[in-house]
């Protein structure tokens, strides 16, 4: 079958095609190689006058014209403008989409209006602004008209495919919501960040209109315009401007090459490993108990509760002893997470979860929810219709999120924990209303 298809007519046409664009593609870039190497007033040249091996024309360039400096300035503009433009799309990208903005919906189609404005066509008042502000022949002139609403819009249909459950998930593990940023949805949308820094490098390294007007100082030309100073009026030697233009292809045509796979990862790889990790659910382990105080060591609000590390051991201990300490191991045999459960709690009613942590390197990785999940599971599968939280340091966020799983509060033990933190009691409908025989 596969040699059939290959000796057809189709595929042949196809192979064609492809070798010819190519073709099409290389020829010139080859031909502005050759260029390079050869000293001529004409772009018509013969093999004669090429000389691979003489490099006059570069040397020419960085000797009598100092392309050091705009190649620098360039590499500056270029890393300033990535990083800007990455935090700035991010950022807003995040908070259109998973955040509770009020009026975020107009906001952002003010946002996306900018879009349908040439650059081109602020050019003027950008310039007049720049003058009043001082910041003429400065690097930062040259970035701000490359942070724009496109980067916004991209990396907000990115962040869009981000699952909630993952940012529940690292909320349960104990994730502030920076670390949620940080270490859940910007790994999660990695390959868009990649493919807008290549988008925003090419854009910044190959500006030339803006980069002319901002720039009237000639130590802070950027590598675009020096390459368009070396044309004359009278007579142009094309072998150093097409030595400078070689300059200017190398480094964007070894960006691509290195970070092409980049362009076909999908949204979710080097995202939240989640329930990916190989997780098990096991009672702790004897001798494990140090471990899993461990998982609480940076966690101060068990520090409190607890009144200290001896005292929280002790605790485990005794939970170990009667069979309610629990671990989600992952692959490796680690400790992951760690929570108490007591069977039957509530005078035989609920399964009553009392304690949950989650290791520190594994925290924004789902162990919380696997542990919430599998817990719920134990209850229904013991025929409990209920499960009960305890939580601690409630607030309107938790309730929020609590609710978003199903739990609906019972009440508030006033001054329950030793520091006189107040504990709410959430229950969860494990049989849904009306379903009980």
């Amino acid at each position: 079958m596969i040699k059939n298809e290959r000796r057809s007519a189709r595929f042949v046409i196809g192979v064609i095609l492809v070798t010819l664009f190519a073709l099409m593609c290389i020829i010139p870039l080859i031909y502005m190689i050759l260029v390079s190497f050869a000293d001529t007033t004409t772009m018509y040249i013969k093999w004669e006058d090429v000389d691979l091996l003489d490099f006059s024309n570069y040397i020419y360039l960085f000797e009598n014209r100092e392309f050091g400096r705009p190649i620098l300035n360039s590499l500056i503009v270029v890393v300033i403008s990535v990083i800007v433009v990455d935090i700035v799309s991010c950022t807003m990208a995040y908070g259109f989409e998973k955040k509770p903005v009020p009026g975020k919906g107009p906001l952002f189609n003010l946002v996306l209006a900018t879009m349908m404005i040439p650059t081109q066509v602020v050019f003027i008042s950008l310039y007049v602004m720049m003058r009043k502000w001082g910041m003429l022949n400065t690097y930062i002139a040259l970035v701000i008209p490359l942070v724009g609403a496109f980067g916004i819009f991209m990396m907000r249909q990115f962040v869009r495919g981000v699952p909630n459950d993952f940012i529940e998930a690292a909320q349960i593990d104990g994730c502030s919501e920076l670390r949620i940023y940080l270490r859940v949805v910007l790994p999660m949308v990695k390959p868009a960040r990649v493919t807008l820094a290549v988008f925003t490098f090419n854009s910044a390294w190959n500006a030339l209109l803006w980069p002319l007007i901002a720039v009237t100082r000639e130590e802070m030309n950027t590598l675009t315009v020096a390459t368009s100073s070396l044309t004359s009026y009278f007579a142009t030697n094309y072998g150093p401007e097409m030595a400078a233009a070689t300059l200017s292809f190398v480094l964007p045509f070894l960006l691509y090459c290195f970070m092409q796979k980049q362009f076909v990862e999908g949204i979710a790889l080097g995202g939240v490993k989640g329930w990916a990790m190989g997780l098990s659910l096991v009672p702790c382990p004897e001798g494990r108990i140090d471990e899993c105080v461990g998982v609480f060591a940076n966690s101060s609000i068990w520090d409190r509760y607890f009144a200290g590390g001896d005292s929280l051991q002790r605790s485990l201990q005794t939970a170990a002893g009667r069979g309610e300490l629990w671990c989600a191991l992952d692959a490796d045999d680690n400790i992951a997470g760690v929570m108490r459960i007591v069977p039957r709690g509530f005078c035989g009613l609920y399964y009553y979860l009392a304690l949950i942590g989650v290791a520190p390197g594994a925290r924004g990785q789902g162990v919380g929810r696997y542990m919430m999940d599998e817990f719920e599971r134990m209850a229904a599968a013991d025929g409990c219709r209920r499960a009960s939280l305890l939580v601690s340091g409630f607030n309107e966020g938790a309730r929020r999120f609590y609710r978003s799983l199903g739990y609906w509060e019972l009440g508030v033990i006033p001054g329950a924990s030793r520091e006189g933190i107040d504990e709410h009691v959430m229950l969860k409908d494990l049989v849904p209303r009306g379903a009980e025989q």
